[in-house]
């Protein structure tokens, strides 16, 4: 396996951790429209106001959680293949790869939870990436 194919198997991983994070976002600021925009208080009676977008507020959400869903089963495969490709490496390439990776961190927020440079863990993930692909070429 070359670098090139790690790297591409490394951010199919961050994109979809990405996807899933935004997906569910989206879904929240959703349902936190639901309830002001769609109900009016009047008479001390709710009603439905006659420009009700409360529907389609809940189809977009019912979709948004089906897409949920694919993308949670694409997450499940990717986490399992990276986390074979980088369980042989030394801890810290380890840990960077997978804070990076899987888990959407930024190389400033690796960096601070290591107490060392963002140049340095630049060049762990690099060796990571490296060693990688060296151990799988052998299989």
């Amino acid at each position: 396996m070359t670098n090139e194919e790690v790297i591409e198997i490394l951010r199919r991983a961050r994109k979809l951790y990405l996807k899933e994070y935004n997906l569910m976002m989206h879904k929240e600021a959703l349902r936190a429209t639901l309830l002001g925009s769609g109900i009016r208080y009047d008479r001390d009676k709710v009603m439905s106001s006659p420009t009700d977008k409360m529907c389609d507020t809940c189809a977009e959400i019912d979709r948004i959680e089906r897409e949920l869903d694919g993308v949670r089963d694409k997450i499940i495969e990717t986490r399992l293949l990276v986390t074979k490709m980088v369980n042989r490496l030394p801890r810290k390439e380890r840990y960077v790869l997978r804070m990076y990776y899987l888990n959407g961190w930024t190389i400033a927020e690796i960096s601070k939870a290591l107490s060392m440079s963002p140049r340095h863990c630049f060049r762990l993930k690099d060796n990571g990436i490296r060693m990688v692909a060296e151990s799988w070429k052998e299989k």
